[in-house]
């Protein structure tokens, strides 16, 4: 919806309250509130600004961190859900890498309990053997689904080029996680910021062919 429908729907609106009786706006507005309260699952009450203020920044990280962890135990039990629904709906392999962020942000809130002056440290390395573990697990799928076709190398469920790819993913990874295993390594901000931003950009890259090539429907599937 751009901003002009969304300007004259407000007007309709606007326009609507002016015609009617007072009573009958009051009653609008009290179902409209109620209404919205009802499919809340965690209404926002006026404190909890204040609430927050008063916490401590380790606290805080703390907080963050539980509140990540229970973003990705919900989008599993979407997941999930809709393969309930429609079996494989969400293809295993995309499965098994939320349930793998599921562990990782455990482990994160785990490690800002107990340690929160030392999270970031101790974080990436989790990420990073989340990474390694993500990677492997999409190169063994994908070998063993060319094992299932392997009379014959035209038919292969994977081709050469994309099993190359996921090895080098997976040598990527390794090596980061070397890195963050050494405890004379400090990454820079800068490190930390680019990492990322690779990760995301090989996803994007990745997503973008696999809609062009009209291979979407084989998202998180064997066949990567």
């Amino acid at each position: 919806m751009n901003r002009w429908c969304c300007a004259e729907t407000t007007g309709g609106i606007f326009a609507g309250l002016l015609v009617r009786p007072a009573w009958l706006v009051l009653l609008g507005l009290a179902a409209s509130l109620a209404g919205g309260a009802a499919g809340a699952a965690e209404p926002v009450t006026a404190g909890t600004t204040e609430l927050l203020s008063e916490l401590s920044p380790a606290e805080l990280q703390i907080r963050y961190a539980e509140n990540r962890l229970r973003l990705a135990e919900l989008t599993l039990k979407r997941a999930q859900r809709a393969n309930q629904l429609s079996p494989d709906a969400v293809g295993p392999q995309e499965v098994a890498r939320l349930t793998r962020h599921v562990e990782l942000t455990r482990r994160q809130v785990e490690i800002a309990r107990n340690r929160p002056r030392t999270t970031v440290k101790q974080t990436n390395l989790a990420a990073a053997e989340v990474a390694v573990a993500n990677a492997k697990s999409e190169l063994v799928a994908a070998r063993k689904a060319n094992m299932r076709t392997a009379s014959d190398a035209k038919v292969a469920a994977v081709t050469a080029i994309n099993i190359a790819r996921l090895e080098a993913a997976l040598a990527m990874a390794e090596v980061r996680l070397e890195l963050l295993r050494r405890p004379s390594y400090v990454p820079s901000l800068i490190d930390e910021m680019q990492w990322h931003i690779d990760q995301l950009t090989n996803e994007v890259i990745d997503l973008r062919h696999r809609l062009e090539t009209g291979a979407a429907g084989t998202f998180g599937r064997d066949r990567p």
